[in-house]
């Protein structure tokens, strides 16, 4: 019967498969193919949040421009309504001036009457008018600083996702220099690769924590 040779246990398999140098970079490989998911999670984070804040921006300042035409359109009705006002006025002083007829007597003041009542009516309506006015723009103020801050907080961001993307172009870099190491079993790859890694990771770090 012939006699077959039996297989290498796997543990004695891997001994003579890597030496220690590779473990080593195969260690570092694995550590900064963690640290790159963990990254491109980041920047795609970041750029969702950018996206969102331009949109934010967007309906803020809409929702502005909306409130300050409807401050316009209170305006003019205001004005109209002032208008009025001076008109019924300028009426009712005529009618004061007419000479005192005691056949008129009643009819007249029963006029100067109605005339006042419909100068406080348009008086009425022309402060509510003004109040309106006043209202919606302090509303249209308040949502230009909104969008305003939006877009400050999205360009924040813009520029966190940007050290994000250079951290991940570094991590990427080391991740391909430690498999030229393993390759060229030359050190240096290693070495250099290993410190851009950890230059990518600090620079991730530093963007998240500053709240990019």
């Amino acid at each position: 019967m012939a006699h077959h040779p039996e297989p290498p246990e796997p543990d004695k398999l891997g001994e003579s498969a890597l030496s220690p140098f590779d473990r080593r970079v195969a260690v570092t490989i694995a550590a900064l193919t963690a640290g790159l998911a963990f990254v491109s999670m980041l920047a795609a984070s970041a750029q969702g949040e950018v996206l969102f804040l331009h949109v934010t921006a967007t309906q803020e300042q809409l929702a502005a421009n909306t409130a300050l035409g409807k401050a316009h359109a209170a305006r003019e009705r205001f004005a109209q309504a002032h208008q009025g006002v001076q008109r019924d006025k300028d009426f009712l002083r005529v009618i004061e001036l007419l000479p005192d007829d005691p056949g008129t007597r009643a009819a007249r003041a029963k006029g100067v009457s109605e005339v006042k009542a419909q100068i406080a009516r348009e008086e009425k309506t022309a402060a509510q008018l003004l109040a309106e006015a006043d209202r919606r723009r302090r509303e249209a103020d308040e949502q230009v600083e909104r969008a305003a801050a939006t877009m400050r907080r999205g360009g924040s961001v813009h520029e966190g996702g940007r050290a994000l993307d250079r951290g991940e172009l570094f991590l990427q870099l080391a991740i391909v220099l430690c498999s030229l190491a393993i390759l060229t079993k030359w050190r240096w790859y290693w070495l250099v690769g290993s410190a851009l890694g950890g230059v990518g990771l600090v620079m991730a770090a530093v963007a998240a924590l500053s709240g990019g």
